[in-house]
């Protein structure tokens, strides 16, 4: 017998059974699917026969195997939330399988640490969770798992670096809650409407031929347009990153009165929002209006009429959203610290100019109108062959609507509070500050008789903030309404009338144009208000008096 790879089988030669050798370690992932191997019988005369058998290799699930690029990392005692320890990776000769990453919970006894179950990356789980003096090492079992159960794990250890908690600095990340523009709840709807009657009086023209004359006339038109603006929302949020510090001084004994120092440092605040959307609905409706195209002839008193169309309750409307717009405020500092973010929006949130041709067929239809709005007649005047080319009534919508905004948004304090476990009246002290203030403190006498010697705390900070927002919007709605328009050529005369004076088709312009227009203004000035949502963020401490 011989396979491919060599010396990977046996064959009993009594039985003809096929063995594994043992020589060969078969491996899915980088070999062949399938393996050959021919066999050959042969009698005791000599006679023999080949033949080939396939050998097909099975995957089977192998671990997944854990590791760190380094066995630990030191962090200090004063990492805030969300701080990056390490990151733990996985290898597995199983392509496709999925991997978990987990931390046992008897190595993450106070659940101060956290790991991302999809990328491995740990990270501080709470806020002010480190403690030096409480525990100054961590060993983190940290486990892979794959889809099917098989694990793999190795300790991690992390070292608490100490700090000078007399002298410590406490960073945090305050992000509001989302402030609604023109909300339901804040009843600051935005509505805007307009509506604007218009007439238009009787007129006719009349173009004298040597033959007949041709009249055009637009009787008793009488309408309104109008326009709707409804507000659909916008908002405003905000992220304050802040550094306070507590400053201790160097000496801090029993009975005396020190003073703690506060720091405040504020690192790009963000102020984000979007601006209002909005629905718009513009439209006309003709209450009366009639057009007429007629010819007389000579002599007096024969009339013909091509055209007559009833404009009366014809109603004409479109509709348009508009998406709100997103942005970012910029942040100044006066010279007192105080940080300010505004933002100043004027935009043409639109200027269009829709032609409403589209729509007529289908208005006219409605009102059963049998002539079209467009079309070609030919007429015969005193055995003069001629064409009638006219188009009725081209109405055209202009829309503006105009948005200037302005957002002011001001970080007037982060406001503190300590509250400190020293046996004082009530069985502690509070002390309420602004970061920044300089706070004096009377040291308990008790603390001279011995025993712990630390003075535990806790501080609790919010930020104190302003938002105002005033916004003006113009809304103006314009028709225009081309009446006629015609082209008349007579053939067989010799002479072409067209275009006629003073119809002006040649120029594409109509006889007769009403332009009607509305406009309104509005201003929505919210006031002033706490943007809201902060939510307070809290640090234990510690004084150790002996130090």
């Amino acid at each position: 017998m011989d396979s491919v790879p060599a010396n990977a089988f046996r064959v009993d030669s009594d039985t003809g059974e096929v063995f594994v050798t043992g020589a060969v370690t078969f491996n899915f992932e980088n070999q062949p699917e399938m393996l050959s191997l021919r066999v050959m019988a042969k009698d005791t005369r000599g006679a023999y026969f080949i033949t080939k058998i396939t050998v097909h290799v099975a995957d089977v699930n192998e671990k997944p195997t854990i590791f760190f690029a380094q066995d630990s990392a030191t962090v200090a005692e004063s990492a805030t939330k969300g701080h990056l320890i390490a990151t733990a990776y996985v290898v597995d000769v199983d392509a496709d399988d999925a991997a978990v990453f987990s931390i046992t919970q008897e190595s993450n006894f106070d659940g101060v640490f956290e790991i991302d179950m999809d990328n491995g990356a740990i990270t501080l789980a709470k806020e002010g969770g480190l403690d030096y003096e409480k525990q100054a090492i961590y060993d983190l079992v940290v486990v892979v798992t794959d889809s099917r159960g098989l694990f793999d794990q190795v300790t991690f250890t992390v070292y608490i670096e100490n700090v000078d908690e007399m002298n410590k600095v406490y960073g945090m990340v305050f992000k509001s809650g989302q402030r609604d523009i023109l909300s339901n709840d804040d009843a600051f709807i935005l509505d805007l409407s307009v509506n604007k009657e218009f007439n238009f009086p009787q007129s006719s023209k009349t173009v004298n031929l040597p033959f007949g004359d041709i009249s055009y006339a637009i009787e008793k038109i009488k309408g309104n347009i109008f326009g709707d603006v409804d507000a659909v929302g916008g908002y405003v949020d905000a992220t304050i990153p802040v550094s306070v510090s507590l400053n201790f001084p160097d000496e801090v004994l029993p009975d005396s009165t020190i003073e703690i120092e506060t720091t405040l440092s504020i690192n790009n605040p963000e102020l984000k929002g979007g601006t209002v959307g909005f629905g718009i609905n513009v439209g006309a409706k003709l209450e009366e209006g009639r057009c007429l195209i007629q010819s007389s002839v000579v002599p007096p008193g024969t009339t013909k009429t091509f055209v007559d169309v009833d404009f009366a309750n014809l109603s004409l409307e479109t509709n348009k959203d508009i998406a709100s717009e997103i942005f970012s405020a910029e942040w100044t500092t006066d010279s007192n610290g105080k940080r300010t973010a505004s933002k100043k929006i004027l935009d043409d949130l639109i200027h269009e100019e829709m032609d409403w041709s589209k729509y007529i067929d289908q208005a006219l239809d409605k009102l059963n109108v049998p002539t079209p709005y467009e079309g070609n007649i030919p007429v015969t005047i005193l055995s003069q062959d001629c064409n009638l080319e006219y188009s009725l009534f081209q109405p055209t919508v202009v829309t503006n609507l105009n948005l200037e905004q302005d957002i002011n948004f001001t970080i007037e304090s982060i406001d503190c509070t300590l509250q400190l476990d020293d046996g004082g009246a009530d069985g502690g002290t509070t002390i309420t500050y602004k970061a920044g203030d300089t706070l004096a403190y009377t040291v308990p006498a008790h603390y001279s008789d011995g025993g712990d010697s630390h003075i535990y705390g806790t501080m609790e900070c919010k930020p104190s903030t302003t938002y105002h927002s005033q916004s003006t919007y113009s809304f103006t709605v314009s028709q225009r309404f081309d009446w006629v328009k015609a082209t008349v050529t007579f053939y067989g005369t010799g002479s072409d009338y067209s275009p006629f004076e003073p119809i002006q088709v040649g120029t594409g312009k109509y006889l007769w144009t009403l332009e009607p227009d509305a406009t309104i203004s509005k201003t929505v000035d919210e006031g002033e208000f706490e943007l809201g949502g902060f939510d307070p963020i809290s640090f234990d401490f510690a004084i150790d008096l002996r130090n």
